[in-house]
């Protein structure tokens, strides 16, 4: 028994099956694609309809209770009993539900459900036997006629070797216990015989296409077959004949079923150890528990050495979490698979947390549950390490962001106070002092720019900023922006055109958020450019769902190497104290963040020496409604550096 489990455990891994719902063709129930001759759908519940082939229990010993057949194909079906409580009769209509099972090269359906089938009865037909498709006519009711070569007494009956008229050979088999039992006495060598019975076969090694049988529902299925004088006489020099090629296929078959049986053996042995030598522990059990194996990982895990009776499962699980492995045994029972972690006690006292993943499985005909126990405590104890540090790292975010938030009144307060009293002493010092007062003035208003850039990186970062959504002519706007940022390119010698549509472009977008979008590109376009000029483009998309806008410049350009950084936070082509341009490398940055809130995008060509392209994609249609404005911070530069020089006097909040 523990062989044949071990060998069922590597074999047989299936999901229990949804239960069919109406009859299908027995032929489509036994499709075998891959070729294996073993059904696709073994393992899963079907139903079928047909014809009984002969009376229920016909067959005596016989696994298979019952034949039922319809058009197409046959099958086995293992017992049960109609709902009145009879018996099946040979021809009479049924319809069967089960689990269809292999067993030694055959088909067989472990029924769940037996009832009768609509319409009269009727005895089918014998078809004639063709060896070349015996696996086609397997449980189906078949005719033969050949010449008796010998037979012989086996423990579940009496086989009838027969040689057919295309000198294959095939197998009449009476079962014992048959309630009309077979004879074959009468019967020798030379013997013309006609036999008519369901086809079986009997064969325990794959490719399962040897042994194929023909079992005879009673003594009338077996007859002598009348031949002519000259046939009989070269019949019996043929007996002779076939009687040597018998006795030589007999050594011959003894021979290649030794061979099989050791490579059974050898094949079990092999399987038995891949198993036992697993790392994770295996269990089977019954459904209660009760009767388990294992293999060397669990007897280890539970305590048990080799050849001791293994305790019940359920008893080797921690006290409190034995409600788990009831919860888990009701759900095999109920659909056939479950995954539990439970603690099981180890024989020194402590514990070890085990998820326990099984199902259940078919093992020589018995259900049998097959459970994998693997050790997942320390993988258990690292997924609650992620959930911490998670949780970790977003209470560190919201510190900082109230940190943040809170230096907006600790530090721009007391610089606007810097800043409006070195504008008042501008007029009240000398000339010889206003140098200092304008290093104060412009000292105070870098700092101001950087600290607003850090407060609204630390605001859209934390997602704390809303859009407030108003109708607006983005043509209008964008020529508002310009006339604000041009005196500042005209300082360094440089064009700031506007190129747009002759008509207005309407949207609903926040005008606060479109402004220092703008403010920032043309802020960076102005401070990386010495000659030439800056274009803003305003245009619609084809689909007239979304504004473009596009900034473009004529100066040093952005290399290859720094775009993927382009939009990181405190990141500028040039660092360190050699850097050429001033600026805290968060102006891209908080106007990619800004672009991404109104659900637009942002896109960047450039090429040194050439130029820089920033193209502006924003929906027209409405946004969310706001709960806090954003706060204006002054333009930023190239890679992110802000730009201090650069006036910004639309979003500035008081």
């Amino acid at each position: 028994m523990r062989t044949r489990t071990w060998l069922a455990l590597a074999l047989v891994a299936a999901a229990p099956p949804a239960a069919a719902q109406r009859p299908e063709p027995i032929a489509d129930v036994l499709h075998d694609a891959d070729g294996d001759r073993v059904p696709d759908r073994v393992g899963q519940t079907v139903t079928v309809a047909g014809w009984a082939s002969a009376d229920q229990g016909a067959f005596g010993s016989s696994p298979a209770d019952l034949y039922v057949q319809d058009g197409r194909g046959g099958v086995a079906v293992g017992g049960g009993v109609l709902a009145d409580g009879r018996r099946v009769r040979a021809g009479e209509p049924v319809v069967v539900t089960g689990t269809l099972g292999f067993r030694n090269g055959v088909a067989m359906i472990e029924p769940r459900a037996l009832e009768r089938g609509a319409g009269r009865s009727r005895a089918p037909a014998p078809l004639p036997y063709d060896a070349a498709d015996a696996e086609g006519l397997e449980g189906r009711l078949v005719e033969v006629e050949g010449t008796v070569v010998g037979q012989n007494d086996v423990g579940a009956g009496r086989a009838l070797l027969v040689s057919l008229d295309d000198l294959s050979l095939v197998v009449v088999f009476a079962f014992e216990g048959q309630p009309r039992p077979v004879s074959f006495e009468g019967l020798g060598a030379g013997d013309r015989v006609r036999a008519v019975g369901v086809a079986g076969q009997y064969d325990r090694l794959a490719p399962y296409d040897e042994s194929y049988q023909i079992y005879p529902r009673s003594p009338a299925d077996v007859e002598r077959a009348g031949i002519s004088a000259s046939a009989y006489r070269w019949g019996a020099l043929g007996a002779g004949v076939l009687f040597l090629l018998a006795f030589g296929a007999s050594v011959a078959l003894r021979a290649q079923v030794r061979r099989r049986v050791e490579a059974l053996r050898a094949s079990e042995a092999r399987y038995h150890t891949l198993v036992d030598r697993a790392s994770d522990a295996v269990f089977v059990h019954g459904l209660d528990g009760e009767d388990a194996e294992l293999n060397r990982a669990a007897r280890a895990i539970m305590g048990v050495a080799e050849g001791e009776a293994a305790p019940p499962l359920i008893g080797s699980v921690a006290e409190a979490d034995r409600p788990l492995a009831r919860d888990h045994m009701r759900r095999l029972q109920a659909v056939g698979n479950a995954r539990t972690d439970l603690r099981v006690v180890l024989p020194d006292g402590s514990e070890r947390l085990l998820e326990f993943e099984s199902q259940v499985i078919d093992v020589g005909g018995t259900q049998r549950v097959l459970s994998l126990g693997r050790d997942v405590g320390a993988r258990r104890d690292y997924e609650r390490g992620l959930v911490e540090a998670r949780e970790a790292a977003e209470e560190t975010a919201r510190v900082k962001s109230a940190f943040l938030a809170n230096m907006s009144h600790e530090i721009r307060t007391p610089l606007t106070a810097v800043i409006g009293f070195a504008d008042l002493l501008m007029d009240e010092v000398d000339r010889d002092a206003r140098g200092l007062v304008e290093a104060i003035e412009t000292g105070g208003r870098r700092l101001l720019a950087t600290l607003n850039s850090v407060l609204d990186l630390a605001r859209l970062d934390a997602h704390t900023e809303a859009l407030r959504p108003v109708p607006l002519d983005v043509v209008g706007h964008v020529e508002g922006s310009a006339t604000l940022l041009r005196p500042a390119a005209e300082a360094r010698g440089l064009r700031l055109d506007v190129v747009a549509p002759d008509g207005p472009v309407p949207a609903t977008l926040d005008a606060g958020a479109l402004d220092r979008i703008l403010t920032n590109l043309v802020g960076n376009a102005v401070k990386f450019t010495e000659r030439g000029g800056v274009t803003v483009e305003v245009g619609v998309c084809p689909d007239d769902a979304a504004v473009v806008l596009r900034v473009a410049d004529t100066g040093i350009g952005i290399s290859k190497d720094f775009l993927p950084s382009l939009f990181d936070e405190f990141r500028q082509q040039s660092e360190g104290d050699a850097r050429s341009h001033e600026g805290s490398g968060l102006g891209l940055a908080i106007t990619q963040r800004l672009v991404d809130l109104m659900g637009g995008t942002i896109a960047t060509e450039s090429a040194p020496g050439v130029g820089t392209t920033f193209t502006v994609t924003l929906p027209r249609g409405a946004a969310a409604p706001p709960t806090a404005p954003l706060a204006e911070t002054p333009a930023a530069g190239r890679g992110g550096a802000a730009n201090e020089h650069a006036p910004a006097p639309v979003l500035r909040a008081a």
